[in-house]
């Protein structure tokens, strides 16, 4: 049967393709809200934008949120495409997506994650919202100093068990983000999204008094039966975070005058940030310029996934030396003012 009615079944199948490419288009990503190919959705616009992407020269910072949040549903349309609608694409087999070739909403968003500027920095950390923070605000003032020390993703710090997750050996202080469930003492350990990794606390952060809002939280009582205090009771009570920090950075940067806005929603993509991932990205990149181009260095201390593997606590153990995350993690210079809370040690 070559027509259904006075309707070419080509036609037809042509009509089907469209409809599907425009729905798989406006599915929501698992991030946000926002359409998965930012108006790529023919066959031949998403074609040409394979064809033209290219990585860029930093890179990318999670292979494996790309693959989930990204390539993963564009390889199911185009498996199903090069199944069911080959002849309609007069024989152009739509390409298997592999990490070198995505979709321009990827390179959008890496665009969309540049780094901060210095004046944005100065705007943020040592502005009058800040200042305000150290006084009234301490988790939002803790959280945003992690970030901005470590390069933790948002959602790591809030379930930080300051018993078990916050270590010392060797003379050295450091984050430890291995920890799984275990019973003992005043909590229980808590289970990290991500890779876990050992991240060695900056002088900076001991300066500014981190360890002794650390011991604060420790003795605090609990309110949730055995399960530990997190460090930001309030922002993630009962070991349970929420969205609620990110939204919490992102009005921090509103009230220092730094602009944060979604890659749909301005001209020019390099003028964009997005709160707490620009954080971690200006990390990322100033500390490797720090340290003179070592990359896998950084990225076991930032806990990026590579060629399906990621770094863990064997790390610590017995390969990368602490010394020389240490050496590393403090070599990255900020040349910020940092206010001080009354945690502060006296200088």
């Amino acid at each position: 049967m070559s027509s259904l009615g006075d309707i070419d079944l080509s036609e037809i199948k042509s009509r089907a393709l469209r409809v599907y490419a425009e729905k798989l288009g406006g599915m929501p990503r698992r991030d946000k809200n926002k359409e998965i190919f930012s108006g790529c959705v023919t066959i031949d616009d998403f074609l040409d934008c394979v064809e033209k992407f290219e990585i860029p020269e930093e890179g990318i910072s999670s292979v494996k949120s790309i693959e989930v949040s990204h390539i993963s549903p564009i390889k199911a349309f185009i498996n199903w495409a090069n199944k069911e609608y080959v002849d309609e694409m007069n024989g152009r087999i739509l390409p298997n997506i592999e990490i070198d070739f995505l979709c321009a909403v990827v390179k959008n968003r890496q665009l969309n994650n540049r780094v901060m500027t210095e004046s944005e920095l100065k705007a943020v950390f040592e502005g009058e919202a800040m200042r305000k923070a150290s006084q009234e605000n301490e988790e939002l003032y803790w959280l945003a100093h992690i970030l901005l020390l470590t390069g933790m993703r948002v959602s790591e710090p809030l379930l930080i068990n300051p018993h078990f997750d916050i270590q010392h050996k060797d003379g050295v202080y450091f984050f430890d983000l291995n920890e799984k469930s275990k019973k003992e003492g005043n909590g229980v350990g808590s289970i990290k999204n991500g890779s876990g990794r050992v991240i060695p606390i900056r002088n900076d952060l001991i300066r500014l008094g981190f360890l002794n809002y650390v011991e604060d939280i420790k003795g605090r009582r609990k309110d949730c039966g055995n399960v530990f205090n997190t460090l930001f009771p309030r922002i993630a009570a009962c070991g349970k975070p929420n969205s609620a920090a990110g939204r919490k950075i992102r009005l921090l940067f509103g009230s220092a005058g730094v602009l944060v806005q979604d890659v749909e929603s301005v001209g020019d993509i390099e003028g964009s940030i997005r709160g707490a991932h620009a954080i971690r990205k200006t990390f990322n990149t100033m500390a490797i310029t720090a340290n003179e181009g070592s990359r896998a260095l950084i990225e076991d201390v930032l806990g990026h996934l590579n060629g399906g593997s990621s770094v863990n606590k064997r790390d610590y153990d017995g390969g990368r030396p602490i010394s020389q995350r240490v050496k590393a993690i403090n070599a990255l210079s900020y040349d910020l003012r940092f206010h001080k809370t009354k945690y502060a040690k006296d200088e």
